[in-house]
């Protein structure tokens, strides 16, 4: 249990001077931010993702993820933890330039924790695909040749009483040299 896109390892680097020393000293926000220990043995996934390597990568890696993560914009998640949207700015790619919504930085953390021939599946809004904020993201999509398949919900509503636009994203650790599948 913790939150799973701020590491024991990037909180304490965090901390560090060179970083401005972000959370030093305030223990209810650490607390609050309850960063998970994704090398732990016991209360991680240390024994399946293996050492960190110093490019930040793990030496292993999951086959498979798939989520739903949450649906939040940075201007509301600024109001009540601002420390976290200044800690996503440094540590993520796709939240390092102006606004964003928080599932785009929990994509590029699930990419990272795949293994080399791993696979992502997540359903999460498709406005990224457009939006001025979901530049980092799509560079990194597009870089890496990540994209397998989008299955575009369009204009029908997947969960009751929300009202994103939705579509299931599987996205490939290893370069997609092939075709990609719409529907």
């Amino acid at each position: 249990c913790g939150n799973s896109l701020i590491s024991h390892d990037d909180f304490e680097c965090y901390l560090s001077e060179k970083f401005g020393g972000l959370f030093r000293g305030d223990e209810d926000v650490r607390f609050r931010i309850n960063r998970f220990d994704w090398g732990s043995r016991t209360k991680g996934f240390g024994r399946i993702l293996g050492k960190l390597g110093e490019n930040g990568k793990w030496e292993n890696g999951f086959d498979c993820v798939v989520g739903n993560p949450p649906y939040i914009r940075v201007q509301e998640l600024n109001e009540w933890a601002p420390d976290e949207c200044e800690f996503y700015k440094w540590k993520y790619t796709s939240a390092a330039k102006g606004n964003y919504d928080i599932y785009v930085v929990f994509a590029e953390r699930c990419l990272n924790l795949l293994t080399s021939d791993g696979t992502l599946g997540l359903i999460m809004p498709h406005k990224f695909w457009q939006a001025k904020y979901g530049e980092g993201l799509r560079k990194i999509i597009a870089d890496g040749k990540h994209l397998k398949s989008v299955v575009d919900f369009a204009h029908h509503q997947v969960f009751e009483g929300a009202t994103p636009y939705t579509a299931i994203h599987i996205l490939s650790r290893a370069p997609n040299l092939g075709r990609i599948d719409y529907a």
